[in-house]
């Protein structure tokens, strides 16, 4: 099935722009039918010989597993991605970074990861007198500077409207080993209000 079905993007398509060969592109789409994930971002790369006129997605339809925190206590997780003695998270202090300007505070954090990957998950609040906001990508690096890739992120809400809290989660593939702490950054859609949370805490957890 085409994007037409699926998802369709969150922002008005804008005037075409010259790309370099490999450059990637971020574009946050929004499912259609309201199922979990609502939120998603395809990272499209540029290749001077390739065309491709639409972008078929996927998706397995399956119940959610749910994670506490929110405001209204669950944040789905694709059971997929739960190993069989289930997701054990660990608290950390999350950092807001010096000169952060985002007008989102954390107020809850904690991390896991498992063989196959790793979850990041916040209890973030917008600050009263800021505009809505909600995630559009985010970015894990860790301390040597390694970059995670991303497989997505979102929130248990459509719109974190100010004074608000939500629970963010953000799914990784597997860090290296003898990775422990990242830096994390969440930006929204238009790319103007930039999260960065340091001492991403991320360790396996026993049951």
């Amino acid at each position: 099935m085409g994007t037409s079905a699926v998802a369709q993007p969150e922002s008005p398509t804008h005037e075409p722009q010259a790309l370099e060969p490999g450059q990637k592109l971020s574009v946050p789409v929004r499912s259609q039918d309201g199922a979990a994930p609502v939120r998603s971002v395809l990272a499209l790369v540029s290749q001077p010989t390739q065309v491709d006129k639409a972008v078929d997605v996927a998706r397995r339809p399956a119940p959610a597993v749910a994670l506490e925190g929110g405001t209204n206590g669950t944040a789905a997780v694709p059971p997929e991605q739960v190993d069989v003695n289930g997701i054990r998270f660990s608290d950390f202090r999350a950092q807001i970074l010096p000169g952060d300007a985002s007008g989102l505070d954390v107020r809850k954090s904690r991390g896991s990861r498992t063989k196959d990957g790793a979850f990041v998950f916040l209890e973030v609040r917008n600050l009263p007198g800021r505009k809505p906001w909600a995630p559009g990508a985010a970015r894990l690096v860790s301390v040597k500077g390694d970059e995670v890739p991303v497989r997505r992120v979102w929130m248990d809400k459509p719109l974190l409207e100010p004074g608000e809290v939500a629970a963010v989660v953000v799914e990784t593939e597997a860090p290296g080993r003898g990775q422990r702490f990242f830096l994390l950054e969440l930006v929204d859609a238009q790319g103007g209000r930039l999260l960065r949370v340091g001492r991403v805490a991320l360790r396996e957890v026993r049951p």
